[in-house]
């Protein structure tokens, strides 16, 4: 009896070797693979370079407001009439207040010259007291930059060397003197050291601890970097970085802080005008 073959039976090749894919078959699957992975590769490249773009930006933002926030907090507790700018807007200079009390009488020249004045205590609502060190510096009637900063016979500024006292408490200066005025509201505040913040090569710097200059620099010593990729234009009036308008009699202090970053065609602008106290 001949034998019935089933209808999905295929004879194997006559070679002996199994069927595969064809050439044609291995190239259309490479294409196919090839696209799909340049699609992939585009997705993610393009997900990255988001990522990318988002932290540059979170960035350039953290360190502009940082920057801001620190001008803003120092210059609202600066000396009255302590704020000076040089010519070219690159650097803004000022005296941190430490402290503000009253005095009850300070020398005033033809009076006898003294190295004790007696002021009402030295401590706030809370109890916190404000510890004298050598070396702080005694402002009576600040009423221009030029005679707090001027270091030859300055009848504004007298050097501290401590304190003793509960309630109305004695300053000690390092010499006896006299001052060249009364203060109309008995006022004295009590500064370290200068502060200036200077922008050099897209760079914003604060520098501390370099003593009191008579003429303001551009480049003070000790540096602390506080931003970077500032792109503000000095020659022009409307875009440096710091501007000073002097007060009057009618109203306060301002400085005018405009700063401006670029990153990566990431741009930036904060504006800030930072009213100060002008009364001696």
């Amino acid at each position: 009896m001949k034998s019935v073959k089933p209808a999905f039976y295929h004879s194997p090749p006559s070679n002996g070797i199994a069927a595969g894919f064809t050439l044609i078959e291995l190239v259309a699957v490479m294409v196919i693979l090839g696209i799909v992975s340049l699609g992939i590769f585009g997705f993610i490249s393009m997900g990255a370079k988001i990522y990318s773009d988002a932290s540059e930006r979170d960035q350039l933002l953290s360190e502009a407001r940082f920057v801001l926030e620190r001008l803003n907090r120092e210059l609202r507790n600066a000396v009255p009439n302590s704020v000076r700018v040089t010519s070219d807007g690159r650097c803004l200079e000022f005296l941190p207040n430490q402290w503000t009390t009253f005095y009850k009488d300070v020398p005033v020249s033809p009076e006898v010259a003294t190295s004790q004045i007696q002021v009402v205590e030295l401590k706030d609502i809370d109890g916190n007291s404000y510890n004298v060190v050598s070396g702080d510096q005694v402002l009576v009637y600040p009423v221009s930059a030029s005679a707090l900063y001027a270091n030859s016979n300055n009848q504004v500024r007298k050097t501290l060397t401590g304190s003793s006292g509960t309630d109305m408490i004695t300053l000690q200066l390092a010499n006896a003197t006299t001052f060249a005025a009364d203060s109309p509201a008995s006022r004295l505040y009590i500064a370290k050291q200068p502060v200036s913040y200077c922008v050099s090569s897209g760079d914003i710097y604060r520098h501390s601890g370099y003593g009191y200059i008579e003429t303001q620099s551009n480049n003070p010593a000790n540096p602390v970097l506080m931003g970077r990729h500032l792109v503000n234009d000095v020659n022009d009036i409307n875009d440096r970085p710091f501007n000073f308008q002097p007060g009057t009699l009618s109203r306060s202090a301002a400085v005018y802080l405009r700063l401006r970053f670029n990153l990566n065609d990431e741009k930036v602008v904060f504006s800030s005008e930072v009213h100060l106290p002008n009364a001696p």
